[in-house]
């Protein structure tokens, strides 16, 4: 091979170890990147659960003065509250608070979901990324390699050009 030809290789190789280089860095920095993300995916679900579980207490604390205000009132109209009507009245208020219970758990799944498939979704694109890296080095060293000098060395395989033949490598007989 022609010593153009050499040093063209070598420095086609030193590109890809430096893109390859560079695809491991990038990797090592989207990983981070997805520790950051899962830790805060587990920070903001640690606050979901808290803000629902704030909303659940005040929701109790608001069912506990409804009913009170409600066995106030059957006592002032001399109403006992174990009647009918009075169990009906605490009842309804209790399954008030047990549908908006149901609905402020699911709409805290909800919002967990939507945190996890966002979480899940990055990760996928950092493993496209990371495969598209991996991708591009193959393709860019295939791409760069020359062809013609490749072609000519393997169709005639015992022979060298003329420059190299006479130990000149390159250099003309003044």
């Amino acid at each position: 091979m022609e010593p153009v030809t050499m040093i063209s290789l070598a420095m086609m190789a030193a590109g890809a170890v430096t893109q390859g280089v560079s695809a491991n860095s990038s990797k090592k920095y989207r990983k981070l990147g997805m520790q950051l993300d899962d830790a805060a995916l587990a920070s903001n679900l640690e606050l979901l659960n808290a803000a629902s579980e704030a909303e659940s207490v005040a929701a109790i604390d608001s069912l506990r003065e409804s009913l009170g205000t409600q066995t106030a009132i059957m006592a002032a109209r001399g109403m006992a509250t174990d009647s009918s009507q009075a169990v009906a009245i605490s009842q309804k208020s209790n399954q008030k608070f047990a549908q908006d219970e149901r609905f402020r758990t699911l709409n805290t799944m909800s919002k967990a979901i939507d945190l996890k498939s966002g979480n899940v979704k990055s990760y996928i694109d950092m493993m496209a990324k990371n495969r598209k890296d991996v991708t591009d080095i193959g393709v860019n060293a295939l791409k760069n390699i020359p062809v013609s000098s490749l072609e000519s060395y393997f169709k005639n395989p015992g022979k060298t050009t003329g420059a190299q033949s006479n130990g000149s490598f390159g250099m003309e007989d003044a």
